[in-house]
């Protein structure tokens, strides 16, 4: 974690409500958890469901009163390793989202800012997506979570990475102007002034029939130079790009 994990404990010692006392003698083991801070802990954390019962195993193990008990959570943690090592194997051979899954990745702007902030090494961790883009670690896991499960990202120690497929929506997608709402108000939802160099540009014009498509030409053109330009730019922060061009 950032700083070597500094003030954790304090922050986890007031999410579970207890004295930071007690957090530091467990993360020294001379205590435990119970079961009940244990899964409040999860939530914490940002545990996907998996992750969790895998964290309430490792405490009933350290709990147990004897050998056997010990012993029938070990199998328990061990099972429960191979199914989170099956799972990490199972990518989707198909290079597109399907539309259920499409549903989901767009129909918010954080998915694709999340996929795109993990390329960008002072962010691509889930304390640090999570602080960046002011969202919950709960929610920003469940976020991660969904990409690596479909191949959008990967995860590497504590690390998330790009993942080797990407996404494309038609044109004639029913999705698309949800994709393109999403972050047009995301644009719109600013409170501060731009920076010197952000641009927001609006102006209606009155215009003849034959110079619409002279305009949309020229747009597409800038777009292709656009392309070319963050195709192969260094990852360092993530922005979005949006332009209208529509007769009224």
């Amino acid at each position: 974690m950032p700083k070597l994990g500094r003030g954790q404990a304090t922050q986890m010692a007031s999410f579970l409500k207890v004295n930071s006392v007690f957090i530091s003698q467990v993360l020294k083991a001379d205590r435990e958890f119970s079961l009940e801070q244990g899964h409040d802990l999860a939530e914490y954390l940002g545990l996907n469901e998996l992750e969790k019962r895998y964290f309430l195993a490792m405490i009933q193990w350290a709990r147990a009163g004897n050998f056997r008990l010990r012993a029938y959570f070990s199998k328990q943690m061990e099972e429960l390793r191979n199914q989170a090592h099956d799972l990490s194997k199972r990518l989707p051979a198909e290079k597109t989202l399907s539309i259920a899954e499409a549903n989901l990745y767009y129909s918010s702007w954080i998915y694709s800012a999340a996929r795109l902030a993990t390329s960008i090494p002072e962010l691509n961790t889930l304390e640090a997506l999570s602080n960046h883009f002011k969202i919950s670690r709960v929610q920003m896991k469940k976020v991660l979570d969904f990409l690596m499960e479909h191949g959008l990202c990967l995860q590497k120690g504590q690390q998330y990475l790009m993942g080797p497929r990407s996404t494309h929506l038609a044109f004639d997608s029913p999705i698309v102007f949800r994709h393109h709402s999403n972050w047009r108000l995301k644009g719109l939802s600013r409170t501060t002034p731009p920076d010197s160099d952000e641009i927001y540009y609006t102006s209606p014009v009155s215009i003849s029939e034959s110079d619409i498509p002279k305009v949309r030409k020229m747009i597409l053109k800038w777009i292709e130079d656009f392309s070319a330009v963050v195709k192969d730019s260094p990852s360092e922060k993530v922005a979005c790009l949006n332009i209208d061009w529509f007769k009224i």
